[in-house]
């Protein structure tokens, strides 16, 4: 999801007039078959689509649904780590890489061995904790 539509969704209440179920109606007329988007419940139209619009009218009926977990995708970082790339690619972090103050810091005493060093920034998430699988030289874990 694009990070411009994820800030929009999140900012616009869509109300729980949205709340589903919807479900998407084939409508044959003599005017030309459409597609009816509608609560299940109170039968509110959402939308009337043209008959070539079915994917639509379905993407209609689930989009609701499917909000939370694309806004979850596109969650903001827990935090933002910092550290130096020197001239070979290489990025060195050592002290706290989320104190950007001391990373800038850092970055000018090592601006003394490589001028073209930059400070660089990356987005961090955590996810639940999990157990940590075992390596050879730590026997078991909790």
């Amino acid at each position: 999801m694009d990070k411009n539509l994820a800030y929009e969704a999140r900012t616009y209440d869509l109300g729980e007039w949205l709340e589903g179920p919807w479900v998407q109606e084939l409508i044959e007329s003599p005017d030309g078959d459409h597609y009816q988007v509608t609560h299940k419940n109170t039968g509110t139209i959402l939308a009337t689509l043209p008959a070539w619009a079915g994917p639509i009218a379905l993407w209609m009926c689930v989009a609701r649904d499917a909000l939370p977990v694309l806004l979850a995708e596109q969650r903001a970082p827990d935090a933002i780590e910092y550290g130096i790339r020197i001239p070979n690619g290489d990025v060195l972090m050592s002290g706290s890489a989320l104190d950007r103050q001391e990373q800038e810091e850092r970055l000018t005493r090592y601006r003394d061995t490589w001028p073209q060093a930059v400070l660089v920034q990356r987005a961090v998430t955590h996810g639940d904790w999990a157990p940590a699988e075992a390596t050879d030289n730590e026997g078991t874990t909790a």
